[in-house]
């Protein structure tokens, strides 16, 4: 059993939920987790970047980073130079085609 609240008419809500799950969603019902994993994200990225171009199968699979897109254009918000390189490649479970990024002019943002 899980209880939260809902910030915008302050309900309680009770819910099953599967064992270990509970805690995650109340952290992203009753906190700004969001926002602060979103920044941790970005970081990992962008110091990612700064080493090599990356793939954005690469950024799920290997960093972690469930909608690296949205990080990407969060980057480019903040006056990072980062350049889409578009190419297909095989996953073992198939070929698809991703976005390659690449990160220009050393990453300064200036």
């Amino acid at each position: 059993m899980c209880l939260f609240g809902n910030a915008d008419n302050n309900r309680i809500i009770t819910k099953t939920v599967r064992p270990g799950l509970s805690d995650l969603i109340k952290d992203i019902a009753m906190s700004k987790q969001r926002s602060t994993r979103s920044a941790q994200e970005r970081e990992k990225l962008l110091e990612a970047l700064r080493q090599n171009p990356i793939t954005s199968h690469y950024a799920r699979t290997a960093l972690d980073i469930y909608h690296p897109n949205a990080r990407i254009k969060e980057l480019r918000e903040e006056g990072h130079p980062i350049f889409t390189h578009w190419e297909k490649i095989d996953t073992g479970k198939g070929k698809h085609r991703v976005g390659k990024w690449v990160l220009l002019h050393g990453g300064s943002g200036e």
